[in-house]
């Protein structure tokens, strides 16, 4: 059902998260109306707080019961931004009520979430998006490009990220990372897995330039510039090479 000609848009994410900039968009859409922010019931993130201190910035009720926002007739579309460890469940129960959902990077953290996410998708009539630079000009541009042929045979393709993240060079001395196979933990408020995080946008931005599937990875991570991502053990920087079919 569509309130007043809109779309009613439901917030599933707190402060600290990117759902501030989401909601600012939706906001100001013609076609879309903020609806409610809603949290999972039990606060199994433990953030109810900061749930509700982004319905009171943006004046809108806070609902701590995802299952009760999802009956509500009035959501057409959910913007999904929970902490990295709950987006498999809560995408999966948004789009079982049969709800749009614009999904933030990156999607999950396990194979078996992101398996989760895929299949829901496909089961209802709904649509699904994730966020990310593929739509940006300069992306559409070289795909045009490397479509029309007008640079040749594609041979390989580059992609960087570079953030500016703060006072580089705080790294203790010495510190040697290693990456681990299975990662306990991804949500944290004073550091991000930056290759995980970041590295969405060059694999995306691959995809969406060549269509073709990776037939071998290697990739490397580490820790180069900065305390806080030592201290937590995650990643400030990161490597990957693909080989992809043909």
């Amino acid at each position: 059902t569509m309130s007043l000609s809109k779309y009613g848009v439901l917030l599933v994410g707190a402060k600290r998260t990117h759902q501030p900039s989401h909601a600012e968009v939706f906001r100001a859409h013609p076609l879309c109306h903020l609806v409610a922010v809603a949290s999972e019931k039990g606060d199994p993130e433990g953030r109810a707080e900061l749930y509700k201190e982004l319905a009171d910035d943006l004046g809108l009720p806070y609902i701590p019961d995802l299952d009760e926002a999802l009956a509500r007739d009035d959501v057409d579309i959910v913007s999904s931004t929970p902490m990295v460890e709950r987006r498999g469940v809560g995408a999966e129960k948004c789009l079982d009520a049969g709800k749009h959902v614009y999904l933030d990077k990156p999607l999950a953290g396990t194979v078996k979430d992101l398996d989760t996410i895929v299949a829901a998708t496909e089961r209802n009539d709904v649509r699904a998006q994730m966020f990310t630079l593929n739509l940006s000009g300069w992306v559409q541009e070289a795909r045009r490009a490397v479509a029309e042929g007008r640079i040749g045979e594609l041979k390989a393709i580059h992609a960087e990220n570079v953030f500016s993240k703060g006072r580089a060079g705080s790294v203790p001395k010495g510190t040697v990372r290693r990456e681990s196979e299975a990662t306990g933990r991804f949500t944290h408020l004073e550091a991000k897995r930056e290759m995980f995080d970041v590295g969405i946008y060059g694999l995306g931005f691959i995809h969406a330039v060549t269509g073709l599937k990776a037939e071998s990875v290697y990739a490397h991570t580490g820790n180069y510039f900065f305390a806080d991502h030592a201290a937590v053990d995650v990643e400030d920087f990161g490597a990957m090479a693909l080989r992809l079919e043909g």
